[in-house]
């Protein structure tokens, strides 16, 4: 008797091996010890945590992360395994959880051709598509005959990044093999979707030719961000939209996924989730969450919910036990943590801790989360003093910006920004600011020695149907002494803010030393 597998249908739905509608709602979780932690726990294995994910909790899906390859410098994942994804797999799939298994080893790339091909680095990427795909048909063979094992080809591929060595290797491929050229010499968004078509093509024409019938799910390009317009949304920037209807007209029972943890403007995410309608393709969140004190994070998580209460699509937040997504109130050191596994009540009642997301995030496993959400309320600007050590959600843009021990003003904590064309900033909730309102930007600063040129703390807004950023209030640091500077600035009466951030950008001319800021403050005035 033929195995029934969970299927899709022709209007984009997915249907349980009883034909009945199935909405995803679920946790990534590490297939063992993910980025070298025990699973934030005194255990190696998510395992321990079965009956609070599926009992408690009462997700009906985990996207477990795992690897082929340990020890690589291009892939991110190198330390982690996966020794126990067998049982794994048994113990969640027996309680009927879906058990979606991701290959992370090309996160931000495209698997090569060859063997040892060398990257712009010089560092040999050790497995070609042909071994990656053969490492899948070995992998997802062994639960070829369980419905509730679902393959999730690769993680977040492709990334606009010139050096990455998969752009001159997919060029040169597509010239020989049929004369396609793209113009210029680097990146390209159309080869970005054909190399994505041609990918996932391959991988899913072998993995189906071996007999493996199960649902496979397509992460979105661009870090599965996608660089989807809302102008074009037909266009080559979402390769699953791009690439989804040829895909599925070739291959059946197939999932696209987007992971969008910055999109917090609501229209560009209705905008993608009625295209995907109209195109029919059956798709989910499969990666979002609200990062500590990251206003854009949290916004996108709100428009995440809505979309899946409006739209009835599933998600999958990141993640259970090893990132700063929480999903109860904790005042963690290092704020990691506020996990699922640290809810104060394991009986089935309504945890009293859990965070805004977390008391959302509860109600949607059962059923019982309704329109229009409450929202999240943001503080004017968040960690401006360092006091925990810490640098989120103050963006590190290649690991220049760290905590400086003792050596600010008054003996504490403080920021320090490495010399170099560097920044760091964050978004922060425009609805904290109100027309015709004044607020204070103030902070204290210093550079590393002598004098240099203009280090500037900036407020900036978007107003509401513009592309057009206005800076509010700027104040310059250029003393090799701690100085504190504040600033009055006022919100136009006629001016509703979509955006906002604050930044410090350096001149070219203050580069050569690093920069360090504390006691970061916005108030009302």
């Amino acid at each position: 008797m033929a195995i029934k597998h969970f299927t899709t249908t022709a209007n984009g739905r997915i249907l349980d091996p009883a034909g009945r509608d199935f909405r995803v709602i679920g946790t990534n979780v590490n297939g063992n010890a993910m980025w070298g932690q025990k699973n934030g726990r005194e255990s190696s294995s998510v395992r321990q945590d079965i009956e609070l994910i599926a009992d408690v909790w009462k997700f009906n899906t985990i996207r477990v992360v795992c690897t082929l390859q340990f020890n690589h410098p291009d892939v991110w994942n190198r330390i982690w395994h996966y020794d126990d994804i067998d049982a794994i797999v048994a113990d969640f799939t027996a309680k009927g959880v879906v058990t979606m298994l991701e290959l992370h080893d090309y996160t931000g790339v495209y698997p090569l051709l060859e063997p040892g091909t060398v990257n712009a680095t010089g560092d040999a990427r050790p497995v070609s598509l042909y071994e990656f795909t053969d490492g899948w048909i070995e992998l997802a063979s062994k639960y070829k005959d369980n419905p509730y094992v679902w393959i999730n080809i690769m993680n977040e591929p492709s990334h606009n990044n010139n050096d990455k060595e998969w752009v001159h290797v997919w060029r040169e491929f597509f010239k020989k093999m049929d004369g396609r050229e793209y113009p210029g010499t680097n990146y390209d968004k159309q080869l970005d979707v054909d190399t994505y078509y041609y990918v996932h093509d391959y991988i899913i024409n072998a993995l189906r030719n071996a007999g493996i019938d199960n649902l496979i799910v397509c992460d979105e390009n661009h870090y599965g961000q996608a660089s989807f317009d809302v102008e074009d949304p037909l266009g080559n920037g979402s390769a699953c939209i791009y690439c989804g209807p040829k895909l599925s007209a070739k291959h059946k029972n197939l999932v696209y996924s987007i992971h969008p943890y910055g999109w917090t403007d609501f229209d560009k995410m209705k905008k993608y989730a009625d295209t995907m309608k109209e195109l029919n393709l059956a798709w989910i969140f499969g990666e979002y969450g609200p990062m500590w004190g990251d206003y854009a994070t949290h916004q996108s998580t709100f428009n995440v919910l809505t979309i899946g209460q409006t739209h009835n699509i599933g998600h999958m937040y990141w993640d259970w036990s090893n990132d700063p997504m929480a999903v109860v109130d904790k005042d963690l050191p290092g704020i990691i943590g506020g996990w699922g596994w640290e809810i104060d009540c394991k009986d089935g009642t309504k945890p009293k801790n859990l965070s805004w997301y977390g008391k959302l995030l509860w109600d949607d496993t059962r059923g019982q989360l309704t329109l229009p959400l409450s929202r999240f309320t943001m503080p004017f600007l968040v960690n401006g003093d360092f006091a925990k050590g810490i640098t989120n959600p103050w963006h590190n843009h290649g690991g220049q910006l760290q905590i400086s021990k003792g050596a600010s003003h008054d003996g504490s904590d403080c920021a320090q920004l490495l010399a170099g064309n560097n920044f760091t900033g964050q978004e922060v909730d425009p609805a904290n600011f109100k027309p015709g309102y004044s607020y204070v930007l103030s902070a204290w600063g210093k550079v590393s020695f002598g004098a240099s040129g203009d280090n500037e703390l900036v407020f900036a807004y978007t107003p509401t149907g513009t592309n057009d950023e206005n800076q509010a209030a700027v104040l310059t640091f250029n003393a090799s002494e701690w100085e504190h500077k504040e600033t009055t600035f006022q919100i136009p009466a006629d001016v509703k803010i979509a955006k906002a951030r604050v930044f410090f950008f350096r001149k070219d001319d203050a580069s050569a030393t690093d920069f360090f800021f504390d006691k970061v403050n916005i108030r009302n005035a």
